[in-house]
């Protein structure tokens, strides 16, 4: 991983994954990352997904874009409905085979 990636991941172990210790967080990156090509970091949680917790996450990607200067695009699931309703789709394949868990 280069500087910029590592600079990224580290910041959303910190902002993001630190929201809840239970939470899958995955890393997907473009081919590069540039301001059109958004990085997108997918939060599996396994409670359910509310006002209140898309607040608390989304405050710390904002956080994330800041401190990082990159433009990142955050996706909240719960456990439940990442598995059932996702699975065999090729978002679902393409998170989990290239996705970066952090």
């Amino acid at each position: 991983m280069n500087n910029k990636i590592t600079n990224l991941s580290d910041l959303i172990k910190e902002h993001i994954t630190s929201i809840d210790p239970y939470a899958e967080v995955i890393l997907l990156l473009p081919l590069e990352i540039t301001m059109e090509e958004q990085a997108q970091i997918y939060v599996i949680t396994p409670h359910k997904v509310d006002f209140v917790l898309e607040n608390q996450y989304r405050d710390a990607r904002y956080k994330v874009d800041q401190l990082s200067g990159q433009s990142t695009t955050l996706f909240l699931y719960s456990k439940d409905e990442w598995h059932h309703q996702y699975n065999g789709t090729a978002l679902y394949s393409k998170v989990n085979t290239e996705g970066i868990h952090l």
